[in-house]
């Protein structure tokens, strides 16, 4: 059975506990579905999606940078570019069937 593991950001809506903003089960992290409230639970943009989606898009990125979603991010880019150092993982066009011809067309 994984481990799992709980945490609610500093600055993100604090819910009244209802739920967890983010949640680790093993190697995966769960975001909470985040909505267009601040972090003392006020909404934000009443009648204004661009200012709500801007309010989720922050409360996302709290949440991403609050520790372990950003630990996983940087674990899983340096295992994936140790793999293409090693010539384990192969990005075609840039390390593997190249174009022979690399004039560039006006």
């Amino acid at each position: 059975m994984p481990q799992i593991e709980y945490l609610q950001p500093e600055g993100l809506s604090p819910n009244g506990n209802r739920y967890t903003h983010v949640v680790k089960v093993g190697p995966w992290v769960f975001i909470a579905g985040q909505t267009a409230s601040d972090g003392e639970g006020n909404v934000v943009g009443i009648n204004d999606p661009q200012a709500q989606v801007g309010q989720v898009m922050k409360n996302l990125t709290q949440a991403v940078e609050s520790g372990w979603p950003k630990q996983q991010i940087e674990a899983s880019s340096a295992r994936r570019q140790a793999m293409i150092d090693q010539g384990q993982e192969v990005i075609v066009g840039i390390k593997k069937y190249k174009a022979e011809n690399t004039e560039l067309v006006e």
